[in-house]
């Protein structure tokens, strides 16, 4: 007989984000998957607001539209380095359960040239009041740089965002372990197999706050009848 065991072992974690304001950390976003977890997972508070952001110029001349898209981009960084709250992220980005990473990169479609960036805004006293007080200040922040002419500036997306999740894939592997040796004596289980463990770590949004991050796993018990 084999046991598919989903009890829930949740674990909160502190972390204290960065404050540099040029960012060439790893971060995750949340994935939109509504898959639950399986019984080992962590859950602490994000950390960060993530904006990302669009710099287009429809111009018809490539010179100009070159430079009208450097030069919004120049101001949005310089902006990020004079500011104590936000960060300018050139690092890589990884979205939730998938292993591969994600870079700013532009785009020349349809004769308009459009680059994508990102701006993170720490998330320091972790309430729900702060997270919508602080997406305010980040849109606010944006709207009121300057943009060159023949440039467009537009928010895409706000979402909450970790540093690496895979950082995190040592400490979910050693719960899964004592998971797995829990049930071989509760149940008297005669082996316990695991599937799944090389997966990508993968976060979920849990409320406007607080993220779950896990390895989507399989525990199978195999139980001998009396």
């Amino acid at each position: 007989m084999k046991l598919n065991l989903v009890r829930p072992l949740l674990l909160l974690l502190a972390s204290a984000p960065a404050f540099a304001s040029i960012s060439s950390a790893v971060i995750t976003l949340p994935s939109d998957s509504p898959k639950a977890a399986p019984a080992v997972s962590l859950v602490q508070t994000a950390d960060y607001l993530c904006a990302t952001v669009t710099i287009r110029s429809p111009l018809k001349e490539i010179d100009r539209q070159t430079l009208a898209v450097q030069q919004t981009l120049a101001t949005l960084r310089a902006a990020a380095e004079r500011s104590s709250r936000f960060q300018f992220h050139d690092g890589p980005l990884h979205l939730a359960g998938n292993s591969s990473s994600l870079v700013s990169r532009s785009s020349y479609n349809n004769a308009v040239l459009q680059t994508s960036v990102r701006v993170l805004c720490p998330l320091v006293n972790g309430t729900s009041t702060d997270v919508f007080n602080d997406t305010r200040l980040l849109r606010q922040f944006i709207a009121g740089l300057e943009v060159a002419p023949g440039a467009e500036l537009q928010v895409v997306s706000i979402n909450l965002a970790v540093d690496s999740a895979e950082q995190y894939r040592d400490r979910l592997l050693d719960l899964i372990g004592e998971q797995a040796h829990s049930t071989q004596r509760s149940f008297g289980a005669r082996s316990v197999a695991i599937e799944g463990l090389n997966n990508p770590v993968t976060v979920r949004q849990l409320d406007d706050i607080n993220v779950e991050i896990f390895i989507d796993y399989q525990l199978n018990a195999t139980v001998e009848r009396p």
